[in-house]
């Protein structure tokens, strides 16, 4: 039996589960949220035909706009969010196609004010995106249309143990969670990134950990730092 336990709200790489056990830390998977794509594989095609600027703040958009399209590579602009969604972009469109990244959308908006030169642009995004980066360029006079490729239904499931730390990847798996949850203030969160981690706050006072990069390994890893410097 492991000496410590860390909650993952989703499914994540066996083999960092197997890193994580080999340093006597358990990491225990629970789904809270589902994705369930939506039907627009034919305006993902017809977006697919001209040159147009590209904004994906999750790799779940990634993944499910490159399903739609087959294989085939685009002529796009793509702005990102840096970690697993940027990762992902390389892998289903190329790295050449990245115009732009940032760690959070907000920067990410401004990046895109920066570096694209027109004045509209597409963004693929889920049924619960956050408002920061439409919002920002909205402001900026950057026509902005949206098409939700995918619906993020919560799972929530009560946990009946103590966690040493749990971890969330999104602010949906946050809400999920505390749905039927609540936890003392000694369980640390770890936290994929700056909006994740405003979404907690409203939750709890617990304190949180941003990992260094929005990846699932680098979540281990900060885990498994922190756990190390937490308990010499």
């Amino acid at each position: 039996m492991s000496a410590y336990t860390v909650l993952m709200t989703k499914k994540i790489a066996p083999e960092l589960v197997i890193k994580a056990k080999k340093q006597d830390v358990e990491l225990k998977e629970i789904e809270f949220i589902e994705i369930v794509p939506c039907d627009e594989k034919d305006k993902v095609k017809g977006i697919a035909g001209k040159t147009s600027a590209i904004v994906f703040t999750s790799k779940n958009a990634v993944n499910i706009v490159a399903g739609f399209l087959d294989g085939k590579k685009p002529d796009w602009k793509i702005f990102c969010i840096d970690g697993a969604t940027r990762d992902q972009v390389e892998e289903c469109f190329g790295g050449q196609s990245i115009s732009g990244t940032a760690r959070s959308a907000q920067a990410l908006a401004t990046v895109i004010e920066e570096k694209n030169t027109e004045k509209e642009i597409v963004f693929f995004c889920g049924d619960k995106r956050m408002d920061e980066l439409p919002d920002k360029l909205h402001d900026n006079n950057v026509e902005v249309e949206e098409l939700v490729v995918y619906e993020t239904k919560l799972s929530p499931q009560e946990v009946g143990q103590h966690f040493d730390g749990i971890a969330f990847f999104s602010p949906s798996a946050v809400e999920s969670f505390f749905t039927v949850n609540v936890l003392d203030d000694q369980t640390i969160f770890f936290s994929i990134g700056p909006t994740t981690s405003e979404c907690l706050k409203k939750f709890a006072k617990n304190k949180i950990i941003i990992c260094e990069k929005a990846s699932e390994e680098s979540m281990v890893e900060t885990i498994l730092s922190v756990i190390k410097k937490t308990n010499g």
